[in-house]
């Protein structure tokens, strides 16, 4: 009987280990790492400084990527990234794009998209797009604004 008791003991001991590790996998699997879970990852083949450059000169040789002036969204450092925003003037959009720091490389994550001029209309990337929306928009990214950055880019 003795046997029988720690048998069972074990089986609600492992049931419960078992219960509680499924609920951190799936707790896990829908939290995902970082200040910015849903945007669409590329590394550039580009240091940081010189990415912030290419940028720069991108805006300046077509003006009309930058967001108009009186929303005051300025390209800037925060404590841990760079944070970029972008406009499409055709389609009343803009961007925000995140840029870290990898040393030899960067990271761009392209985050979300506010439709219109009007500030807080803003959707998510790989979140609030339905999914043929979503293609969408990161192939638009992809060719109007990361191809005239660089070439030398990657899906992450």
């Amino acid at each position: 009987m003795g046997k029988k008791k720690n048998y069972v003991k074990f089986i609600i001991i492992a049931f419960v280990i078992l219960l509680f590790v499924s609920y951190l996998v799936h707790f896990a699997l829908h939290i995902s790492p970082g200040s910015y879970p849903y945007a669409e990852r590329y590394s550039i083949e580009m240091k940081y400084s010189e990415l912030i450059s290419a940028i720069n000169n991108f805006k300046k040789q077509n003006p009309n990527v930058s967001p108009p002036t009186q929303l005051n969204l300025v390209d800037k450092k925060s404590d841990n990234w760079y944070h970029c925003y972008f406009y499409y003037m055709d389609r009343n959009e803009i961007l925000h794009v995140i840029l870290i720091d990898m040393g030899t490389h960067s990271i761009v994550d392209f985050d979300a998209i506010n439709e219109g001029v009007v500030l807080g209309n803003w959707k998510d990337i790989n979140r609030d797009f339905d999914k043929e929306a979503n293609e969408f928009q990161k192939e638009l990214f992809e060719k109007r604004i990361l191809n005239n950055i660089s070439k030398k880019w990657t899906k992450e």
